[in-house]
Protein backbone atom coordinates (compact mmCIF):
# COMPACT_ATOMS: atom_id res chain seq x y z
CA UNK A 1 0.00 0.00 0.00
CA UNK A 2 2.76 2.44 0.95
CA UNK A 3 4.69 1.56 -2.52
CA UNK A 4 1.28 1.87 -4.59
CA UNK A 5 0.89 5.37 -2.69
CA UNK A 6 4.63 6.56 -3.25
CA UNK A 7 4.63 5.48 -7.18
CA UNK A 8 0.92 7.82 -7.15
CA UNK A 9 2.59 10.76 -6.15
CA UNK A 10 5.71 10.15 -8.05
CA UNK A 11 3.24 10.46 -11.32
CA UNK A 12 1.30 13.15 -10.07
CA UNK A 13 4.40 15.11 -9.93
CA UNK A 14 5.92 13.85 -13.30
CA UNK A 15 2.73 15.04 -14.80
CA UNK A 16 2.25 18.32 -12.67
CA UNK A 17 5.89 19.23 -13.92
CA UNK A 18 5.02 18.27 -17.52
CA UNK A 19 1.86 20.63 -18.09
CA UNK A 20 4.41 23.25 -16.62
CA UNK A 21 6.56 23.35 -19.09
CA UNK A 22 4.29 23.36 -22.11
CA UNK A 23 4.51 26.53 -24.19
CA UNK A 24 2.01 29.03 -23.30
CA UNK A 25 1.85 31.19 -26.78
CA UNK A 26 1.99 31.12 -30.42
CA UNK A 27 5.65 31.09 -31.89
CA UNK A 28 6.63 34.73 -32.57
CA UNK A 29 6.72 35.61 -36.12
CA UNK A 30 8.05 38.36 -38.19
CA UNK A 31 5.41 40.79 -36.92
CA UNK A 32 5.27 42.18 -33.59
CA UNK A 33 3.43 40.35 -30.83
CA UNK A 34 1.13 42.12 -27.97
CA UNK A 35 0.86 40.11 -24.78
CA UNK A 36 -2.66 40.53 -23.62
CA UNK A 37 -2.93 39.40 -19.89
CA UNK A 38 -6.03 38.99 -18.99
CA UNK A 39 -8.81 37.70 -16.60
CA UNK A 40 -12.21 37.03 -18.91
CA UNK A 41 -14.57 37.88 -17.01
CA UNK A 42 -13.01 41.10 -14.80
CA UNK A 43 -14.80 43.87 -16.18
CA UNK A 44 -11.35 46.68 -17.20
CA UNK A 45 -10.23 43.30 -18.88
CA UNK A 46 -13.38 42.82 -21.01
CA UNK A 47 -13.35 47.00 -21.92
CA UNK A 48 -9.35 46.34 -23.08
CA UNK A 49 -10.37 43.37 -25.43
CA UNK A 50 -13.60 45.19 -26.67
CA UNK A 51 -10.76 48.32 -27.59
CA UNK A 52 -8.35 46.04 -29.27
CA UNK A 53 -11.20 44.04 -31.09
CA UNK A 54 -13.07 47.44 -31.82
CA UNK A 55 -9.08 48.71 -33.44
CA UNK A 56 -9.58 46.55 -36.24
CA UNK A 57 -6.59 46.61 -38.51
CA UNK A 58 -5.05 49.71 -36.88
CA UNK A 59 -3.10 46.81 -34.46
CA UNK A 60 -3.84 43.89 -36.58
CA UNK A 61 -1.98 45.02 -39.05
CA UNK A 62 0.94 45.80 -36.81
CA UNK A 63 0.62 42.88 -34.29
CA UNK A 64 -0.47 39.67 -33.24
CA UNK A 65 -2.33 39.64 -30.27
CA UNK A 66 -2.24 36.90 -28.22
CA UNK A 67 -4.62 35.91 -24.79
CA UNK A 68 -2.97 35.13 -21.44
CA UNK A 69 -5.85 34.30 -19.53
CA UNK A 70 -6.19 33.73 -16.04
CA UNK A 71 -8.61 31.21 -16.56
CA UNK A 72 -5.83 29.10 -18.37
CA UNK A 73 -3.79 29.52 -15.56
CA UNK A 74 -1.99 25.93 -15.38
CA UNK A 75 -0.87 26.44 -19.19
CA UNK A 76 -0.32 30.70 -18.71
CA UNK A 77 1.37 30.66 -15.35
CA UNK A 78 5.13 30.41 -16.85
CA UNK A 79 4.06 33.51 -18.71
CA UNK A 80 2.55 35.59 -15.79
CA UNK A 81 6.38 34.64 -14.08
CA UNK A 82 8.63 35.71 -16.92
CA UNK A 83 7.07 38.67 -17.33
CA UNK A 84 5.44 39.51 -13.80
CA UNK A 85 2.51 40.24 -14.32
CA UNK A 86 0.63 41.22 -10.85
CA UNK A 87 -2.26 43.49 -12.31
CA UNK A 88 -4.81 42.91 -14.79
CA UNK A 89 -5.32 44.32 -17.68
CA UNK A 90 -1.82 44.26 -18.68
CA UNK A 91 -0.05 44.97 -22.48
CA UNK A 92 3.42 43.82 -23.38
CA UNK A 93 4.40 45.16 -26.83
CA UNK A 94 6.92 42.43 -28.36
CA UNK A 95 9.29 43.02 -31.07
CA UNK A 96 10.08 40.41 -33.88
CA UNK A 97 12.96 38.41 -32.12
CA UNK A 98 10.59 38.62 -28.85
CA UNK A 99 12.44 41.21 -26.70
CA UNK A 100 10.26 43.76 -24.62
CA UNK A 101 9.31 46.91 -26.67
CA UNK A 102 7.37 48.24 -24.81
CA UNK A 103 5.41 47.14 -21.31
CA UNK A 104 2.26 49.53 -20.16
CA UNK A 105 1.44 49.97 -16.95
CA UNK A 106 -1.66 47.70 -15.76
CA UNK A 107 -5.04 49.15 -16.73
CA UNK A 108 -7.28 50.16 -19.26
CA UNK A 109 -5.24 51.52 -23.02
CA UNK A 110 -6.91 53.61 -25.58
CA UNK A 111 -6.42 52.14 -29.23
CA UNK A 112 -4.33 55.14 -29.97
CA UNK A 113 -1.95 54.80 -27.10
CA UNK A 114 -1.64 51.35 -28.41
CA UNK A 115 -1.07 52.30 -31.93
CA UNK A 116 1.40 54.68 -31.19
CA UNK A 117 3.88 51.88 -29.80
CA UNK A 118 3.45 49.77 -32.39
Amino acid sequence: MKKLLTLGLTLLALTVNAAETKPATKPITAKQTVLFFMNPNGAPCIMQDKIIKESGTAISNKATVTYVKTTEFQTARPLFEKYGIRGLPTLIILDSKGAIKHRFTPGIQTKEAITAKL
